[in-house]
């Protein structure tokens, strides 16, 4: 009989000691998931800032290096003439010049808005998304520059559905926009 009970209580104890012993290494597993969980997102989290601070640097230069552009279009003859006088072959003249701006400064547009937000003039006037005969009034870079502030915007392009940062200013009555998109 004692070998018996001795034997029960051998059996619960190791029962217990085995429970024990199992909730034991669910615990150490669980903080030790919780504890490598933590250290992902914290290497996870730099990697991230570092990446952020990296794009920011890259459109911090190109924002830079383009914010100048709508200042010097307005003080191009070709674009004085096309807005003084309107005429078709001014315009058409504006539109390779735009082109050609485009592709030697490597900006992704740029265009001519009249004081309505009408596109008279654009870099990409050959193409099926050209962006002459757009009405761009209700975009914000466009109701900052006719009020007399540079207009500068980052945004989803309506017509060309690429995101970009647009700069714009107010000349002869007619706004000047440079549009970089990515």
């Amino acid at each position: 009989m004692t070998k018996l009970l001795n034997h029960q209580v051998s059996k619960v104890r190791f029962t217990w000691l085995f429970t024990i012993t199992v909730l034991l290494l669910i615990a150490i597993i669980w903080r030790g998931g919780d504890f490598l969980k933590q250290q992902r997102l914290q290497a996870l989290q730099l990697k991230t800032s570092e990446q952020l601070s990296q794009l920011g640097g890259v459109l911090e230069n190109a924002i830079t290096k383009y914010q100048h552009m709508p200042t010097l279009l307005a003080s191009n003859d070709r674009v004085r003439k096309a807005l003084r006088d309107g005429l078709a072959s001014d315009i058409n003249q504006l539109n390779r010049e735009l082109e050609q701006i485009n592709r030697i400064t490597e900006a992704s547009n740029s265009y001519i808005i009249d004081k309505n937000g009408l596109t008279i003039s654009s870099s990409n006037y050959d193409q099926h998304d050209s962006f002459v005969g757009q009405n761009f009034s209700f975009r914000p870079y466009f109701q900052q520059a006719i009020s007399g502030r540079p207009g500068r915007y980052y945004a989803l392009g309506t017509t060309s559905n690429r995101r970009g940062y647009f700069f714009l200013i107010l000349f002869m009555k007619v706004t000047l926009l440079l549009a970089l998109l990515w």
